[in-house]
């Protein structure tokens, strides 16, 4: 009899050894379970808060980018604008500077020839003078040379004159004062 009750008492125990090793087994796979889980959550909440952290560094940046090329952009334009704006001012100088009528032009006066502008204003007159670039000078030479040719003539006769009287002043002539008068 006690053998069978030992017997019986072993295999209770070895039953309850076996229920109590898979209730062991099944809360340590249960716990196993709850810490993987755990542990997925905060590598799933961990990789997610490093995405986010990554996508709103980018957008950062590429903001910030946008705000740099925007910044230059407008440098850039400001730049070029001053450098036209600079270069036109040094063009209307060198103009105002170099005009027909300008003060340090090119050239003497004497070389310009004027002549007076066809264009009208809307009382009919001609009120600008324009450069007349197709001046002959040798278109009145003849004309010119007459004229010269004429004076030179003039004051030949002139210092004639003067000759004559001075030696009839000198000689005291009756008959050259007769001819300073009839002369007259």
């Amino acid at each position: 009899f006690f053998h069978d009750f030992l017997e019986s008492v072993i295999r209770q125990v070895k039953k309850d050894e076996n229920d109590l090793c898979a209730v062991i087994e099944e809360e340590r796979f249960s716990c196993m379970k709850k810490i993987q889980t755990s542990m997925d959550q905060k590598t799933s909440s961990d990789v997610l808060a490093e995405r986010k952290m990554l996508q709103d560094a980018k957008n950062l940046r590429e903001e910030m980018n946008v705000k740099e090329w925007r910044r230059r952009w407008k440098v850039r334009n400001a730049r070029e604008e001053n450098d036209r704006r600079i270069a036109w001012q040094w063009k209307k100088l060198l103009r105002e500077l170099t005009d027909e009528r300008a003060s340090a032009r090119r050239g003497t006066a004497e070389e310009d020839h004027w002549k007076l502008d066809k264009t009208e204003n809307f009382s009919r007159m001609r009120l600008k003078v324009r450069k007349n670039w197709n001046f002959d000078p040798h278109a009145g030479a003849a004309h010119e040379i007459a004229r010269g040719m004429k004076e030179v003539v003039e004051e030949q006769e002139e210092d004639k004159k003067g000759e004559e009287e001075e030696e009839r002043k000198e000689g005291g002539d009756e008959d050259g004062e007769e001819k300073v008068e009839q002369d007259q």
